[in-house]
C-alpha cells in the first residue's frame, strides 16, 4: 500500500467525481497500514463525509476510516488547487506548498476580477 499508487489512485477518483458534479476533496495524510502495523503516507478522497480510498477498494464514513486507520497530519485540497499542484507529477505536499497555491489562486482571481471591473 505504501508504493505510491495511492496518489494516482485518488487523484483519479478525485476527478471521476468531479466530473459528476460531486463535492470532493482530494486528501493526504498518514495512516497506520492494517498488514504492517507502520504508519505510512497515503492519499484517498473525501466526499459528504464519506472517505473513498481507491487503493485499498474502501468506501468508510470518514469519522469510522480515521478512527480506524488512525489517520493524522491530513492536508484537504479542492479539485482545482490539487490540480495546480500536480499538474507536473504527483507528489506528497506539506501544507506550506497547500496555502502557497491558495493564496497564488486568490491572487490571480483578484486580478481578473480588477481586469474585468476596468472593463
Amino acid at each position: 500500500m505504501s508504493d505510491g499508487r495511492c496518489l494516482s489512485h485518488a487523484y483519479s477518483e478525485m476527478h471521476r467525481r468531479d466530473n459528476l458534479k460531486e463535492p470532493v476533496l482530494y486528501v493526504q495524510g498518514s495512516i497506520i497500514e492494517p498488514l504492517t502495523g507502520k504508519r505510512i503516507k497515503h492519499a484517498w478522497v473525501e466526499s459528504k463525509g464519506i472517505v473513498i480510498d481507491p487503493t485499498i477498494d474502501l468506501i468508510m464514513k470518514k469519522e469510522d476510516y480515521y478512527k480506524r486507520l488512525s489517520a493524522k497530519d491530513i492536508i484537504r485540497m479542492e479539485t482545482f488547487i490539487a490540480t495546480m499542484l500536480f499538474g507536473r507529477e504527483l507528489h506528497f505536499v506539506t501544507k506550506e506548498e497547500v496555502a502557497k497555491a491558495v493564496k497564488r489562486d486568490k491572487e490571480l482571481m483578484a486580478q481578473i476580477l480588477a481586469r474585468r471591473k476596468k472593463k
